[in-house]
């Protein structure tokens, strides 16, 4: 195979991206000659869209190392020697609905602009079954006004415990890196589609959440680990919903381990959540696009079950 899967796309087999292609991409201006200081240094061609590394998947490098090129540099290096290891083209064809989507070494076969019609399977295997029916995790068919996609998680109904006893966790943290891996290839395609960097909304259901949550944390530093690691933002912001008063103790346990970057995005609400504009404002997100069991109008089967393990 070829050192790049998408020799045949390139323009100018030797010719460096330019400050042209970045600007007319749609990258922020303010962000163009930080976008090509990175391309440069890793060496990214015209025309080049693999391995993560179109202009404006490049950006989101960028902004989730605070505009830091050597630290942005450092993520994409450790992000696609960590996508090759991680095997990631069986598992998104072992969990999704399509194949072929990838190589070996976890590089999209086709550019972004070809779209992306990768979702969740609930049936394929009895690994799909297993995950719609415990896991917490799902992206809405439908999308935000700005063709963001729409993730919801029930965290506050996901039963760690049943999980851990029944061996279930290594299949949920594969489940959950697709899920990241989807969020993040959808916004590539709408970022090419529209010219300007679009990232998904987060919906954090913490109905059900209890003190318990505090045993949950290093499964939960793990799982946030994998977005803050090797999937550079993801999620324009993250809106937590239905939470209780013990959880701004819990909070405080979390919120260390997440960059300064994630934490400006998450906005928490309570029970009333659903009143007046701050749920909207915040998330970008009409109620009317959530699944019924938030009262909207979107399929519950979008979203795992989280149900309890027997």
């Amino acid at each position: 195979m070829s050192a790049l899967a998408n020799e045949s796309v390139l323009p100018d087999e030797t010719g460096l991206m330019s400050i042209s292609e970045i600007t007319a991409s749609g990258v922020a201006s303010s962000n163009c000659t930080l976008v090509l200081s990175l391309a440069t240094s890793l060496g990214i061609k015209s025309g080049q869209f693999e391995p993560l590394c179109d202009p404006l998947t490049l950006e989101r490098f960028l902004n989730a190392r605070n505009g830091d090129v050597a630290s942005a540099s450092e993520m994409y290096r450790t992000t696609i020697a960590w996508r090759a290891s991680k095997n990631l083209n069986v598992l998104m064809d072992s969990l999704g609905t399509v194949e072929g989507l990838y190589d070996e070494r976890g590089c999209r076969t086709s550019p972004p602009s070809e779209g992306w019609d990768w979702k969740r399977s609930t049936s394929k295997n009895s690994d799909c079954e297993k995950i719609h029916k415990f896991g917490f995790h799902g992206k809405m068919s439908s999308v935000a006004s700005e063709d963001s996609s729409i993730a919801i998680w029930r965290l506050g109904k996901f039963d760690l415990s049943g999980i851990k006893s029944n061996n279930l966790l290594p299949l949920m943290e594969s489940s959950f890196i697709t899920h990241l891996e989807d969020l993040l290839q959808s916004g590539r395609t709408s970022s090419h589609r529209h010219s300007t960097l679009i990232r998904a909304r987060l919906i954090v259901d913490l109905s059900g959440v209890s003190m318990s949550l505090a045993t949950m944390l290093p499964t939960i530093k793990k799982l946030l680990g994998f977005g803050k690691l090797y999937f550079p933002e993801c999620t324009k912001s993250a809106t937590l919903i239905n939470a209780p008063w013990v959880f701004s103790s819990l909070w405080g346990l979390v919120n260390p381990f997440l960059t300064d970057v994630m934490k400006k995005k998450v906005k928490i609400l309570g029970n009333d959540w659903k009143l007046g504009e701050v749920f909207l404002e915040h998330s970008g997100v009409e109620v009317g696009g959530l699944p019924a069991f938030l009262d909207g109008n979107g399929k519950d089967e979008d979203v795992c079950c989280a149900e309890s393990v027997s």
